[in-house]
């Protein structure tokens, strides 16, 4: 079975690039628009792996990223963002995001990535 990828992003443009490249990588992609869409399907659905944007709207990637962390400990979460600093990778790596990336990235840089926190995730999970 596929590895569910949950990618949230408020580009749509962004959002649909990720769905295309990883989905020819082999991988089960949901994409949403926000963080509150984010946890809603967080709460409804098993995923692997979830890659959110740290900036958006009411619900950003660090406040989903702790309200994940409330109900299960061990997913997967890597945070992208175009507006990084020190203190905001600090307070993310804190709470448990698997890694942080900055944009613009490489899409393979970004699928290095998300098959070793899926991995890292399965190791924990067992």
């Amino acid at each position: 079975m596929a590895e569910r990828i949950l990618i949230i992003d408020d580009e749509p443009e962004l959002l649909q690039v990720l769905e295309r490249f990883f989905k020819r990588k082999g991988f089960e992609v949901i994409t949403v628009q926000s963080g509150e869409e984010g946890w809603q399907c967080i709460t409804e659905t098993v995923f692997d792996l979830v890659i959110s944007d740290l900036a958006m709207k009411k619900l950003d990637g660090l406040d989903l990223l702790k309200q994940v962390r409330t109900i299960d400990a061990n997913l997967p979460f890597i945070i992208m963002t175009g507006v990084g600093t020190i203190e905001s990778a600090v307070e993310a790596i804190k709470y448990g995001a698997y890694h942080y990336i900055t944009k613009p990235f490489k899409t393979q840089e970004l699928e290095l990535l998300a098959r070793r926190a899926i991995e890292n995730g399965q190791l924990h999970r067992k």
